[in-house]
């Protein structure tokens, strides 16, 4: 939660001193450069959590290989994104990195780093050192803010400042946590768990496949929302949106965040995971529901912070942060099938998510502008989470023997 107010803080402090013009160019960037992170993933964050807590003295060779496979993906997804740009993109900031070299390889190597950073909070889940992962995430934060404020004064830097802002924090970052995890964190756990014996490499590469999978329809949604908006109602309602999505972004992560510790907790003994599922969802609620029921009650307060030409996205806000009840539930049983190793209902769940809050975005926002996207993110999720707990999860609304919820 603390992450997610730096992160809120950072974007009114960068509106408020940088011009828009600065803003939307680093925008881009920065954007091309997690979409790039989080496709290279591969979605090993959580299998590194699901996984390396069970994995006994392979556990460091597991992690290199997640992390070679992952930096080598990154390094080839950006200079096809870079290389393909010729054809999507032809002004604007992306064209300018892709004709500098130094730029380019600046691009892709901070690619393959971003990728290297999001995989240590998994890492650092399955080692069962979450404490290491809030320190690292909040001194990011903080460290973005100071630097963000600290070049707006130089003026040979704003260009690129807002990007530089996140980039220096993250090598520092990068560095740190991976002689943290070498040196200290991975013996312990070796030394902790010697007895386990590993994963199969069948069961994990399924499982791998499946969860991937499932992460690009997640994907495909967060990515094209934004670009649904731009193209049918334009650029002055998509900036009020972005806005908002940026709010609702930092509530989004708290649920994720609750559950996979249930993860690393049930991983060893999935027989446990209904009793302790179950005190899960009533605990993600009560903090859940106050927060959304928060946001709906002050959004226009909230949106003015930003400046009253944001203060129209108030709907959609409401909207979206209504739709965060349903979204926990709906992550709580991803939790699930990762506990039981069930990838294809992964798949199955992510997909149906993301036809529904997409086909609905695409007929509603013509209809109800922005305001269109809160109701296909509210059906979208309210939908499935109905399903969800009159099926798979009902076996956590009952006591009885603990079982697999299928």
């Amino acid at each position: 939660m603390l992450t997610s107010g730096l992160g809120v803080m950072y974007w009114i402090l960068a509106a408020r001193v940088y011009s828009p013009a600065e803003v939307g160019m680093n925008a881009a960037i920065i954007s091309s450069l997690t979409f790039l992170a989080g496709i290279a993933q591969l979605n090993l964050r959580p299998v590194l959590s699901r996984f390396l807590p069970v994995s006994g003295r392979s556990s460091g060779r597991f992690l290199q290989v997640a992390y070679a496979a992952a930096v080598g993906a990154a390094i080839l997804f950006s200079t096809a994104y870079l290389g393909g740009s010729t054809i999507w993109a032809d002004q604007g900031v992306i064209p300018m990195i892709r004709e500098n070299l130094l730029l380019a390889l600046g691009f892709i190597a901070t690619t393959a780093l971003w990728t290297v950073f999001s995989l240590q909070d998994g890492a650092l889940i399955g080692l069962r050192t979450p404490v290491v992962m809030v320190l690292e995430n909040v001194g990011f934060g903080v460290a973005k803010i100071a630097v963000v404020l600290v070049l707006a004064s130089v003026s040979a830097a704003r260009a690129l400042a807002i990007t530089i802002s996140w980039i220096g924090p993250m090598i520092v970052a990068v560095i740190g946590v991976s002689f943290a995890i070498r040196r200290f964190l991975l013996p312990a756990h070796v030394r902790a768990h010697p007895e386990l014996a590993g994963i199969k490499i069948g069961q994990g590469l399924r499982f791998v496949a499946g969860d991937y999978v499932g992460s690009l329809f997640a994907l495909s949604y967060v990515a094209l929302l934004p670009a649904i908006v731009v193209n049918q109602v334009g650029a002055a309602e998509a900036a009020q949106f972005y806005v908002a999505w940026v709010i609702i972004s930092a509530l989004q992560i708290i649920p994720p965040q609750m559950v996979v510790s249930l993860v690393v907790d049930t991983a060893r003994d999935p027989s446990t995971f209904r009793h302790q599922g179950r005190r899960m969802l009533i605990g993600m609620l009560r903090v859940i529901g106050p927060l959304a029921i928060g946001l709906v009650l002050s959004a226009n307060i909230l949106l003015g912070v930003f400046g009253s030409a944001y203060e129209p996205a108030a709907p959609v806000l409401r909207l979206l942060a209504l739709s965060t009840i349903p979204y926990s539930v709906n992550i709580l049983y991803l939790g699930a099938a990762r506990v039981f190793v069930a990838p294809a209902r992964i798949i199955v769940v992510q997909a149906a998510t993301a036809a529904v809050i997409l086909g609905l975005s695409w007929a509603l926002v013509p209809r109800l502008g922005i305001a269109g996207v809160g109701w296909a993110f509210l059906a979208g999720h309210a939908s499935i989470s109905v399903v969800l707990l009159s099926t798979a999860l009902r076996f956590m609304l009952r006591r009885g023997p603990e079982t697999d919820p299928s």
